[in-house]
């Protein structure tokens, strides 16, 4: 079930994005207001002609919100980091719970600080990092796997027990596989002229090493993962 409480802050988080949205657009003056829209750091243009700074410095403001704005990616990496550990793919450290709610305390540290860290130095390193595009090029990857993963303990673990059955079964998974895999090709032509493309594969190529040489011989399903 998902908590009431939850949902009041999504509404209230989207009513003040909109909010913030028309509040910029009134005070922009770069052009129409739907290229603002689709601009990754929208704030920074507010505060550039409201108080009269730079775009750069502008943006170095918006960083810590646009931090807190991700809230459900901190969330989602906190538990995964979590059932890696459990699972043998990541290091005993970051298992420990605190609180009766068992927040995986380590884990969340790690987490924004590493995740904080890698914003920061993209944001030094270009005047416009390709976060969005990288972001979309690697949730595109992780779908395709999720129905992957569907498809293999369909075939594989048939006789596993489940708890919930997709109503769309595996013709639903063939379709999310083709709808991800057509997105991510879209984003990595869009953006081939960028290293956006080069960043995800070398993260790819390190992260498929890792696995093969480091945690491979020792992964296992834990009771919480199955």
């Amino acid at each position: 079930m998902i908590p009431k409480t939850f949902m009041w802050v999504l509404l209230t988080i989207f009513a003040l994005n909109v909010w913030m949205i028309f509040s910029t657009a009134i005070v922009y003056e770069g052009g129409v207001w739907s290229e603002l829209v689709l601009h990754v750091l929208p704030l920074s243009y507010a505060f550039h002609e409201t108080l009269g700074m730079s775009y750069k410095a502008a943006a170095a403001l918006v960083l810590a919100p646009n931090f807190a704005a991700a809230l459900g990616f901190l969330y989602a990496a906190m538990h995964l980091t979590q059932a890696m550990s459990l699972s043998g793919l990541a290091s005993p450290f970051f298992q420990p719970t605190v609180g009766e709610a068992k927040v995986p305390m380590r884990s969340l540290v790690a987490n924004c600080v590493g995740q904080y860290a890698v914003l920061v130095i993209g944001w030094a390193a270009s005047d416009a990092p390709p976060f969005f595009a990288l972001c979309v090029i690697a949730a595109c990857v992780v779908y395709v796997g999720v129905f992957a993963a569907y498809l293999t303990f369909h075939y594989k673990y048939a006789s596993m027990e489940r708890k919930f059955r997709s109503p769309f079964g595996v013709v639903g998974a063939w379709i999310g596989i083709a709808i991800f895999a057509v997105t991510f090709g879209v984003v990595a032509v869009v953006t081939i002229d960028s290293y956006v493309v080069y960043v995800f594969v070398a993260v790819m190529a390190a992260a498929g090493l890792y696995y093969a040489y480091v945690v491979e011989a020792r992964q296992f399903f834990s009771p919480e993962e199955q």
